[in-house]
């Protein structure tokens, strides 16, 4: 299978997703589908309206607009941008973007019904233009930018490594954990005081190894999940379990079930 062809199915998972009421899965599902191929005009379609869904209006537009520039002819993409636009307040921009969708299709039920709406509540004549602004200066030609592309986060332009980055904070957990073993078990039955004991840990060369791997297996993980739950509109407060369990060594079980659990959680959806 070719990089386009694997682009263009993660699009229709993507679509998928979004009838699905899940705009945050396939968002992510968009972006990766435009590393892949860049100039597949319906991946920023749909990323606009998941995007829009997930309540990120400047990146929706951005991506809207780049639909329509790489396909100028295409109603769908034209007519989603205007109705995005009149969402946002955006009347003259969206009337006009309406308006070109109709000149493009002028039988387009959602076209001519939006362009009759924004003319209404404007008081123009259908196909009349306004006069001004609406900060009352002469109404400027209106230029597409020469670049549409929605700013990506570091946690979307590394995709599936920003998961594999916390499997790997879980393993090195795990591997200090399991490398502390052989030197606290034959402690455990000694009768020596718990000072002695932590005297004799600590002077073992290994012992700062080990250390090194649990505090900054614990810390990175923390950093994570902070990153992840804000990046994903998720809950914060599960870095307290990390906080709690990560002190005393258990970031390799707490890391995996945020994974599995946490992650679940879902932005509430705009409405189309």
């Amino acid at each position: 299978m070719s990089i386009r062809e694997q682009a263009r199915k993660l699009v229709d998972q993507a679509e998928i997703a979004i009838k699905a009421n899940n705009p945050q899965y396939a968002a992510e599902l968009l972006r990766q589908s435009i590393l892949y191929y860049g100039k597949d005009a319906d991946a920023y379609l749909l990323l606009g309206i998941a995007l829009s869904q997930n309540k990120m209006p400047a990146d929706a537009e951005n991506a809207l607009k780049r639909a329509t520039q790489l396909a100028p002819d295409s109603v769908k993409a034209r007519f989603n941008l205007a109705v995005h636009q009149y969402s946002q307040g955006q009347v003259r921009s969206a009337l006009n973007n309406a308006r070109r969708a109709l000149e493009m299709s002028p039988e387009h039920e959602g076209s001519k019904s939006l362009a009759a709406r924004i003319e209404k509540e404007m008081g123009l004549q259908p196909g009349e233009q306004p006069k001004t602004t609406a900060a009352g200066n002469p109404t400027p030609v209106e230029t597409l930018p020469d670049e549409g592309l929605p700013q990506m986060s570091f946690i979307d332009r590394l995709g599936r490594g920003w998961v594999v980055v916390a499997w790997a904070i879980a393993a090195l957990s795990l591997a200090g954990l399991l490398l502390t073993l052989p030197l606290a078990l034959p402690m455990m039955g000694s009768r020596a005081t718990s000072d002695q004991l932590m005297l004799a840990f600590r002077a073992d060369p290994r012992e700062h190894v080990l250390m090194a791997m649990s505090f900054g297996s614990t810390l990175l993980a923390i950093l994570w999940i902070a990153l992840d739950a804000i990046h994903r509109k998720g809950n914060l407060l599960w870095v307290l379990p990390q906080v709690f369990c990560g002190c005393i060594g258990f970031t390799w079980l707490i890391v995996p079930i945020y994974l599995l659990f946490g992650r679940r959680e879902q932005p509430e959806d705009a409405g189309a």
